[in-house]
Formats: C-alpha cells, sequence, structure tokens
C-alpha cells in the first residue's frame, strides 16, 4: 500500500462516510508513481532484498553459534560444581596468586 501510494492520496484524508457514498467532486488519486520510479524499484529492491536477507541470516547465525556457545560453557561449569578435584585445583590456584601479590618483588 506504501508503495502503491494510497497512504499519500487523499482517500485516507476522507472520512468513512465519504467512503461509502462516493461524490465525483472529491478526487481520489491512488498512486504518484512514475514510469522511471516503477522502473528503478524493479531494478533494485530484488537485489536489495536479498542483500538484506543474506545479511540478516548471517547476523542469525552468528548469535545462534555465540548462544550455543555460551550454553556450552554453562553445563561445563555446572557440571564442574560438585567435583572436588576442580575445586582443590581452584583452590591452589587462588593461593599460589595469593602468595605471587605478597612476594617481595
Amino acid at each position: 500500500m506504501q508503495l502503491m501510494g494510497v497512504y499519500r492520496s487523499g482517500f485516507c484524508d476522507l472520512n468513512a462516510e465519504w467512503w461509502t457514498r462516493p461524490h465525483d467532486e472529491v478526487p481520489i488519486v491512488i498512486s504518484t508513481n512514475y514510469a522511471l520510479a516503477i522502473e528503478d524499484a524493479n531494478r533494485y529492491w530484488l537485489a536489495c532484498g536479498i542483500k538484506a536477507t543474506l545479511f540478516l541470516a548471517v547476523v542469525c547465525f552468528c548469535g545462534w553459534w555465540y548462544q550455543r556457545r555460551l550454553r556450552g560453557l554453562f553445563r561445563e561449569l555446572v557440571s564442574n560444581l560438585g567435583d572436588v578435584s576442580k575445586e582443590i585445583e581452584d583452590i591452589r590456584a587462588a593461593i599460589a596468586r595469593n602468595w605471587i601479590r605478597s612476594s617481595p618483588a
């Protein structure tokens, strides 16, 4: 409807009662497009639409891959919560970090 110019026409400015009882003195312009504009639209809209669709597909794929990766990392962290060997390694790493920080340079 927008491409055809219906929303720019005077038809949308009329009251509803004039829609049901049309009069000859009320001009209605359905479209203000001209031949060059229609030709340009036919030439460029398909290419632009294909490029936009491909761009959105790539962005959606990247988002899907990123959330899949984060979900895998989360599952790994949650599965290691009760693992005593992992907790001991974390404690040793924390102690080593504190020892390195506190040692004189």
